[in-house]
C-alpha cells in the first residue's frame, strides 16, 4: 500500500451512551513503517475490508476494535478483576491486536474513565398478597 498519508494525526475515541465523559486518545504516525502491515494484520484477522482507497475508513474501524478491547479492560479493573499489566500490554497480547505504545504506528496517549453505577432512580411499593397467598 502507497504512503499517501503524512505525519502524524490524532482520533479520539468515544461512546456516550454506556461511558459518557469517557475518552481515548490515538495518535497515528502515517510515517511508522509498521503502520500498514499492523492495519492490513487486523483487517484479515478481523475480517474488514481493506482496500488502497479505505485505508482511513479500516483504520478507524481498527481504533473501534482497539476501543472495544480498552473499554473492556477498563470495565474489568474497575469491577476488580485485576490484570498484571497495564493497559498497553492488555491490547498488545490479545491476539488480533498490535501494540499501541507507538511502536506500530498507533500510540495511546490518553485515556479518560469513569463510570458513574448510580442508578436513575428506586421505585419501593409494598408487594401485596393475592388472594391465593392469604
Amino acid at each position: 500500500m502507497s504512503n499517501k498519508y503524512i505525519g502524524k494525526k490524532q482520533y479520539k475515541s468515544s461512546e456516550d451512551y454506556v461511558f459518557p465523559d469517557c475518552y481515548l486518545i490515538f495518535e497515528v504516525d502515517f510515517e511508522n513503517e509498521n503502520l500498514y502491515e499492523v492495519i492490513e494484520q487486523m483487517a484479515i484477522f478481523h475480517s474488514l475490508e481493506l482496500t488502497e482507497d479505505n485505508f482511513i475508513d479500516c483504520l478507524q474501524e481498527c481504533l473501534e476494535l482497539i476501543s472495544h478491547l480498552a473499554y473492556s479492560y477498563c470495565t474489568s479493573e474497575m469491577y476488580g478483576r485485576k490484570y498484571m499489566g497495564c493497559i498497553e500490554d492488555y491490547i498488545a497480547q490479545t491476539e488480533g491486536f498490535p501494540d499501541v505504545d507507538g511502536s506500530s504506528g498507533i500510540n495511546l496517549t490518553d485515556l479518560e474513565f469513569s463510570a458513574r453505577l448510580d442508578p436513575y432512580d428506586f421505585n419501593i411499593e409494598e408487594i401485596k398478597p393475592s388472594e391465593e397467598d392469604e
